[in-house]
C-alpha cells in the first residue's frame, strides 16, 4: 500500500505530493503475525498506538479472574452508552460471558491472542495452563519421540519425552507447500543436529507412508536413510488418534507444550477444528478439517498413538485386522 503513495498530485499540477503514508488499524491479531512482531520493533517511520482497553481485569491473589473494572482511558464509553457512561461499559460486560480466553484478550483487553471458528477438536480437554512458562528442556536419558505427518506437501514433525509419565513437547516443524525430501533434508535434520545429537530418536510416521513419486521411496525409507530410527504409527483411525492425544490433556499433569510451539497450541485453542456443515444450524462435520494447524495436530497424534499403542483401542484394532486377515484367508481354505 505504501508503494502507491506519493504519486499524487503530480508536479505539473502544482506543488506535487508533500507528504505521503498509509493509516491501518486492527482488532489484536495473532502474537506471532506480522503486525505484533512489528509492533514490538517498528520499522523506521512506523508508529503504532494501542487504544486502551475498555475494561481492567481484576485477579486473585492465584491469578484467576474474578471481576472486570472500567477502564478510565477507554475511548468512546459514553458514545456506546447512549450518553450513559455506565451504560457504556456495559456494552463489553455483556460480551463476556461465555468468552474464550483468547476472545477476552483480543476483544475485551485488546491484547494478542487467536481467535478462530468452527468447535475445537479439544474444546473440553485443552487448557492453557499446559503451556510452559518457557523454553521446555531436553531431559537426559530419555528417548526423544518425533511424531511426523508425511502426507501431502505440507510435512510436520513434534518433538516429545515422556519424563515421568508427562508428555512434554518441545519443539514443532510445519512446511507448506515442500516436499517431504527437502522437509527432512532443510529443516528436520538440521532440528535434531542442533538440539538432539545426543539423544536416542524414534521417528513415527504417518502409517500411509506414501511413496515419493520421482524417487519411489517411502517416507520411512528417506528417514532411515538418514540414520533417523523410524516407524510407521499404529493406525491412521482419526478416533484413535484423537483420543490418544486426549489420554495426555485429561491425565493430571500429563501434558505441556513449550510456548514456542504455537502452530501447536493454536490449533489446541481453536484452529484444529471441526466446521459447521453449510446450511444446517450448528452441526459440524465429524471429521477434522485439513487446514494449516491439521498438519502438527496429526504429527501429534501419531505420536501419542505410539505411546498409547498398548491400551484398550489398539487392541481392539488389532483384533479388527486379525479378524480381516482371517476373512481374506477363508477363500484359500475353502478351495
Amino acid at each position: 500500500a505504501f508503494e502507491r503513495t506519493g504519486r499524487y498530485p503530480s508536479a505539473n499540477l502544482g506543488a506535487g505530493c508533500k507528504r505521503r503514508g498509509v493509516w491501518a488499524d486492527t482488532n489484536s491479531p495473532h502474537a506471532e503475525h506480522w503486525w505484533a512482531k512489528d509492533e514490538a520493533n517498528p520499522p523506521e517511520g512506523w508508529k503504532f498506538y494501542t487504544q486502551p482497553a475498555p475494561l481492567i481485569r481484576r485477579r486473585d491473589s492465584e491469578g484467576r479472574t474474578i471481576g472486570w473494572e472500567p477502564n478510565p482511558l477507554a475511548e468512546n464509553i459514553v458514545n456506546l452508552g447512549g450518553g450513559n457512561l455506565e451504560k457504556g461499559y456495559d456494552y463489553y460486560r455483556d460480551q463476556i460471558p461465555g468468552m474464550s480466553e483468547d476472545q477476552l484478550r483480543v476483544n475485551i483487553e485488546n491484547k494478542f491472542g487467536s481467535l478462530f471458528s468452527g468447535v475445537p477438536v479439544y474444546k473440553r480437554e485443552w487448557d492453557d495452563s499446559m503451556i510452559a512458562g518457557g523454553l521446555v528442556d531436553v531431559y537426559r536419558g530419555e528417548t526423544v519421540l518425533i511424531g511426523i505427518d508425511t502426507s501431502g506437501l505440507n510435512p510436520a514433525a513434534v518433538f516429545g519425552q515422556v519424563p515421568a509419565g508427562v508428555l512434554t513437547i518441545m519443539d514443532e516443524i510445519l512446511a507448506l507447500d515442500t516436499p517431504f525430501g527437502e522437509f527432512v533434508e532443510d529443516l528436520l535434520v538440521p532440528l535434531i543436529s542442533r538440539r538432539y545429537a545426543n539423544h536416542e530418536i524414534l521417528a513415527i510416521v504417518d502409517p500411509s507412508n506414501p511413496r515419493n513419486a520421482k524417487t519411489g521411496t517411502t517416507a520411512l525409507q528417506d528417514l532411515l536413510a538418514k540414520g533417523i530410527r523410524a516407524v510407521v504409527a499404529p493406525s491412521n483411525n482419526p478416533v484413535y488418534r484423537i483420543n490418544a492425544v486426549k489420554h495426555f490433556l485429561t491425565k493430571r499433569n500429563g501434558f505441556v507444550v513449550s510456548p514456542h510451539c504455537t502452530w501447536l497450541t493454536d490449533g489446541f485453542k481453536g484452529g484444529y477444528a471441526f466446521s459447521q456443515i453449510a446450511g444446517t444450524r450448528g452441526q459440524v462435520r465429524t471429521v477434522p478439517d485439513k487446514n494449516r494447524w491439521a498438519h502438527v495436530a496429526d504429527a501429534l497424534q501419531y505420536l501419542c498413538l505410539h505411546l498409547r499403542r498398548g491400551t484398550l483401542g489398539e487392541q481392539a484394532l488389532a483384533k479388527a485386522g486379525n479378524v480381516r486377515q482371517r476373512r481374506a484367508q477363508r477363500p484359500a481354505l475353502m478351495a
